[in-house]
């Protein structure tokens, strides 16, 4: 046999078993890697069955928060209405007090108690006086609100209540 043939052959023959071992080294690791992903997969899915009744609580829990937040918003919605009907109120009011005044200044024919003159008679007119003052009219609003939890805050701009949606 020739020394280049049989170096040849050994080089073919060493490439062989090197390239084989670095294979089953390979597998052999990918079936160790599946085998502790396998593993971790079954101790994670005891745990969350063991867990499971904790998250049921947990979750009745955040739903009874969620029908108190609810509760609390309408409170907060029908406090803002009824504070908005209010400044409504006492506006209109003081628009239509402003109206009569002014419809009573530029009217010569009425009189203080609202009556008409003839018309033969002389009237004054007053030279361009201001309208008469108004009076704010007053609105009283009750509110009534159950016993909460937590206070409840009025005002003009809503309270958002946020909470995680898991």
């Amino acid at each position: 046999m020739d020394d280049a043939l049989l170096v040849a052959n050994l080089v073919y023959i060493g490439t062989l078993i090197l390239g084989g071992v670095l294979f089953a080294f390979l597998a052999a690791a990918f079936g160790i890697t599946l085998l502790i992903a396998g593993a971790g997969q079954g101790i994670a899915s005891i745990i969350g069955l063991l867990l499971r009744p904790l998250r049921r609580t947990a979750g009745q829990t955040a739903a009874e928060r969620t029908t108190a937040d609810a509760a609390d918003a309408d409170h907060i919605r029908t406090a803002v209405i009824a504070k908005a009907d209010a400044i409504l109120a006492s506006q209109r009011a003081a628009a239509v007090a402003s109206s009569e005044a002014a419809s009573s200044a530029r009217d010569p024919k009425r009189d203080a108690t609202g009556a008409t003159q003839a018309e033969d008679e002389d009237v004054a007119v007053p030279a361009a006086a201001p309208a008469a003052s108004t009076t704010a009219v007053e609105a009283t609003v009750t509110l009534v609100r159950p016993a909460a939890s937590r206070p409840i805050h009025t005002g003009t701009q809503p309270v958002l209540a946020v909470g995680r949606a898991s």
